[in-house]
């Protein structure tokens, strides 16, 4: 019971924290906001996190297992391979929404920032193991051809949700569905290597 209670807090507390590091960046929050909005003191986030810098990078970790589990979950539910990257090309746009208010928060002198950065680059490596999950399994249902170098091909669709294309894919839908299109049609004539 008291570890349901300690975690049930600690989630609370990083919540807050996610809340206010978004809302002020790093430098500006201060850990008597975050206690405030978790309905605590100050000293119990002291108790859960003996720093700031520990605070903020348990929040980034919390997020990025949490939009992990959540795309493998849509991906992985995913029929097709139009689907799933139908799925994944809206999740990435999601994010770089998301991440457009924390992103700047990523700079400074501070080593968290260079902790944080590690983080990211983690992230990105899961989700393109992720993406060659999904198209070793479209290639095994023989939707696209299985000579394609498919771990090629994930890193350029990773390397195809940059947050400029994520902006150009939002604002016309169009452009989201052709580039569904192309990826697919390279991967069924097992020409995505050439494109890279």
């Amino acid at each position: 019971m008291e570890n349901g209670i300690r975690e049930r807090r600690r989630n609370e507390i990083l919540k807050a924290a996610s809340e206010e590091f978004s809302r002020c960046g790093f430098e500006a929050t201060r850990i008597d906001a975050v206690a405030k909005r978790a309905g605590i003191g100050k000293s119990t986030v002291y108790e859960y996190f003996p720093s700031k810098e520990d605070l903020f990078l348990a929040a980034g970790q919390k997020l990025a297992g949490e939009l992990l589990s959540n795309m493998r979950e849509a991906l992985g539910a995913a029929p097709t391979l139009r689907e799933a990257l139908n799925r994944y090309f809206r999740f990435v746009i999601e994010l770089h929404q998301c991440a457009a208010v924390a992103l700047p928060t990523l700079r400074g002198e501070n080593s968290i920032f260079e902790q944080m950065q590690q983080l990211v680059t983690d992230f990105c490596r899961e989700m393109r193991a992720l993406i060659c999950q999904i198209l070793h399994a479209a290639a095994a249902r023989d939707e696209i051809a299985p000579e394609s170098d498919l771990d090629t091909a994930a890193l350029v669709i990773i390397s195809m949700s940059s947050p400029i294309l994520a902006g150009n894919i939002r604002n016309e839908e169009t452009n989201f569905d052709r580039l569904v299109d192309f990826i697919i049609n390279a991967l069924r004539n097992g020409k995505m290597d050439s494109i890279c």
